[in-house]
């Protein structure tokens, strides 16, 4: 076989054949485009494993299967000396310090670590040292280690570094070490101090703010260290039932699961990413034996002229292998901007403090490497050497086409296949474009003369409420002081800013179902914060100087949640209960405030916040916005709060300070680029489904062309002969639309936990529906052409 020759064959054939050959390259350079970005996001936050030695082994430990998991030092202590599936265990704080060295106080992202944890990487300090078992010693010097990029900009690079007295929440600390560029370990950390765990603890005397993470023994599995910590919890808890009965569950997952805070639905993602893989496969497929087909004249030709099985075979399978090779490198362009697209949102969006961006995650790495092309490259050569290579075989062993024996019973089961897919992917993938869509933030009235800042009480020295509670009112009296301020507010959150999430139960109301209470926002707000955003109270009275912390505990619902629990009586006096596990207080409800959206979130076109409010003179958390409205829009909001914040107290950092309309166009210009990446998917998965739907059932249509030859020659209309194939096709419409959209309407139901009940549910049918009925046009347009 001259392999030149037949080269040159193949790329003629292929240019004469274009609209085949785009077809066939555009398939699969729009699903290597599309499945590499997907499998880059499953690799980055389920599949990686942290970039240190032995990275497979490291896992952290959560309870109640909640990320955000804390142990106190008992809890930490007893897994340490009665756990032997572990070479070492470990223990860290994931805090905020404040330095305040200059002329205002900066929150940095930080940790307390135990001295080991710096070295796990096994990466030495670029200027000075790492910590020592001396640094954590009690009555030791109180030491610190800063990132290269904050020595950089808040030290400005001063040389003098090490050594160097800094102030970190109001005490002065001696920086001894500094770290390479991008070191973020344990997670997108830029300050490290030593972290001292008492050897012995009483059980329940210490506060639960460790997370622990350890480091498996070889050939331990996470599923045996599972069974262990389960049964030292059950120990735990037979033992000292008291201080440890409200942990539920404790498990140990791969260490990169539970440090994952990014809100990427992972089972969605899942699921499209697979349903992805298969569409490619099958329109590929499809395409090289349709290709197979309308070459089986020429090649029995070749083989009645005396070519050999080898050479026809290689003779399909050279003509794919070009396709695929050249789709493969259009695909690699197209993955490069659409990972680079995606990258350089992350890399300049301003996301606040409680939300990481992508790229804070040490071991994030969402570029075209090696090991995304060498994936994509491999799948692609098997989707060549199966799609293609079946054909070539069963044409060159009969060496008179593909025949029958099957394949038009394979092909149907195909389109229905191809049906399924497309009905659940476009299906999943539209609910969830819609979500971003509508999650679009309503424009608050005035937001542009709303500033917010926010204040970092956590690691400050203002441990009482008494004390958190007067700094807030010399805040508000140094803002009110300015001449552009026209009011002053304080929230733990503000409207389309989330804020905390917790259960609640009412008093005359059982609202279990399956053991779990439903949950709602709830905020500690000041009592202007209602008049700054003009929320009319509709019923009862506004928090007022008499809801002090030893008075009766209140809270003001919002309408929505007032007409779900009480549609036909007033809300007034009624109690409920905020986090019942945790807190068995009962609240008045004492107000009902206008609906508002705290989270910018609606599901399927219905706003689902529930909004509770506490008083800020009953419940101060630990990170507060401060709010101003300003009379004019030229007001700088950061010489304004920071300038306020250090003339209360120097310590205490102001960060994250932006105007209300910065924040929405901050969400909503997230919320777009999101909902356009996933609306981008869908419009290719439509391309896709759509052409490999239309190709399929054509497919199926031109194998029955002598059969139609032969019915109109025994004197068949025109009309009679097309009926039988609009018959056809509207037997595999049927078949595989109606699975399609079964399979669709539950796997979408499964996977956002049915949403709003029933109304998600119609939601969901009415988009299932459209979609088959697109899928149904295409498989009848195919038959009817």
């Amino acid at each position: 076989m001259n392999f030149l020759l037949e080269l040159r064959y193949t790329l003629k054939l292929l240019l004469k054949n274009y609209w085949y050959s785009l077809l066939c390259c555009s398939v699969l350079a729009v699903g290597v485009g599309i499945v590499l970005p997907l499998y880059g996001l499953a690799e980055n936050l389920q599949m990686k494993t942290p970039e240190v030695p032995d990275g497979a082994r490291y896992v952290a430990f959560i309870k109640n299967r909640t990320n955000a998991s804390a142990f106190d030092a008992f809890h930490y202590r007893y897994f340490q000396q009665n756990a032997t599936s572990f070479e070492t265990l470990y223990a860290w704080q994931n805090v905020s310090f404040t330095i305040s060295d200059g002329d205002y106080a900066e929150a940095v992202r930080s940790a307390a670590v135990e001295p080991a944890i710096l070295a796990i990487p096994q990466t030495q300090a670029l200027r000075g040292r790492l910590f020592t078992a001396e640094d954590a010693a009690v009555g030791a010097e109180p030491v610190a280690i800063v990132s290269y990029e904050l020595w950089q900009s808040y030290y400005t690079g001063r040389e003098d570094i090490i050594g160097y007295s800094t102030r970190i929440n109001g005490e002065a600390r001696t920086i001894v070490g500094v770290m390479p560029p991008r070191y973020r370990f344990p997670l997108a950390q830029e300050l490290w101090v030593p972290l001292s765990v008492p050897a012995t603890v009483s059980a329940g005397s210490s506060a639960e703010d460790l997370l622990l993470f350890g480091k498996l023994k070889p050939g331990v599995s996470v599923a045996q260290a599972n069974d262990e910590i389960g049964l030292l919890r059950t120990a735990l808890q037979t033992n000292w039932p008291e201080p440890y009965r409200h942990i539920t569950s404790t498990t140990v997952v791969p260490y990169i699961q539970v440090l994952n805070t990014l809100s990427v639905g992972s089972q969605t993602l899942t699921v499209i990413f697979t349903c992805m893989v298969l569409l490619v496969a099958f329109n590929i497929g499809n395409l090289f034996m349709a290709r197979g087909e309308e070459r089986v004249r020429e090649l029995s030709i070749r083989g009645a002229l005396g070519a050999g099985a080898w050479r026809i075979a290689m003779t399909l399978l050279l003509e794919s292998l070009v396709v695929c090779c050249v789709g493969l490198l259009c695909g690699w362009g197209v993955a490069y901007f659409a990972l680079a697209s995606i990258n350089s949102h992350y890399l300049s969006a301003a996301i606040g403090p409680s939300n990481f961006r992508m790229t804070e995650l040490f071991w994030w790495d969402m570029s075209l490497n090696a090991h995304m092309l060498t994936i994509s490259a491999l799948a692609v050569f098997a989707v060549w050497l199966v799609s293609g290579g079946v054909p070539a075989w069963r044409l060159a062993r009969s060496g008179k086409g593909l025949g029958d024996n099957g394949v038009t019973r394979w092909s149907k089961a195909l389109v229905n296949l191809q049906l399924i897919l497309g009905c659940a992917l476009m299906t999943l993938g539209t609910v969830e474009t819609l979500d971003y869509y509508t999650a679009t933030l309503t424009e608050t009235a005035n937001a542009e003369q709303i500033y917010r800042g926010t204040l970092e009480l956590g690691g400050s020295k203002l441990k009482t409420h008494a004390e958190r509670q007067q700094y807030l009112n010399n805040l508000a009296q140094v803002l009110a002081a300015e001449p552009d301020v026209q009011q002053v507010a304080f929230a733990s959150a503000t409207p389309g800013d989330g804020g905390a999430y917790n259960s609640y139960n009412l008093e005359d109301q059982d609202l279990k179902v399956n053991n779990s209470l439903p949950g709602g926002w709830i905020l500690r707000v000041s009592p202007e914060y209602f008049t700054m955003f003009d929320f009319q109270l509709l019923e009862g009275r506004n928090f007022d100087a008499s809801d002090t912390a030893d008075a009766n505990p209140v809270v003001i619902i919002d309408q929505q949640f007032a007409a779900k629990y009480w549609p036909n009586t007033s809300a007034l006096g009624k109690r409920l209960q905020l986090n019942p596990a945790a807190d068995s207080t009962w609240y008045t409800v004492v107000g009902v405030s206008e609906a508002s959206i705290q989270a910018g979130s609606l599901d399927l076109g219905e706003a689902v916040d529930l909004v509770i409010y506490r008083p800020t003179s009953q419940a101060i958390t630990d990170r507060m916005r401060a709010i101003v409205k300003v009379s004019t829009t030229q007001t700088s909001p950061m010489s304004l709060f920071r300038a306020a914040a250090s003339k209360v107290d120097r310590d205490i950092p102001m960060v994250d300070m932006i105007s209300l309309r910065d924040q929405e166009e901050r969400f909503n210009a997230n919320e777009w680029f999101e909902g356009n990446i996933l609306a981008s998917f869908i419009l290719i998965s439509l391309f896709m489904t759509g052409s490999a739907t239309y190709g399929l059932a054509a497919r199926l249509t031109g194998r029955r062309r002598v059969e139609t030859g032969i019915r109109m020659a025994l004197g068949a209309n025109r009309s009679a002969a097309m009926l039988v194939f609009i018959k056809g096709g509207l037997r595999t419409m049927v078949v595989g639309l109606s699975l399609g959209s079964v399979f669709a309407i539950g796997l979408s139901y499964a996977i956002f936990q049915g949403g709003n009940g029933l109304q998600a549910l119609n939601w969901l049918v009415v988009i299932a529906l459209s979609i088959a009925a697109f899928l149904g046009t295409m498989v009848m347009l195919a038959n009817y052409l």
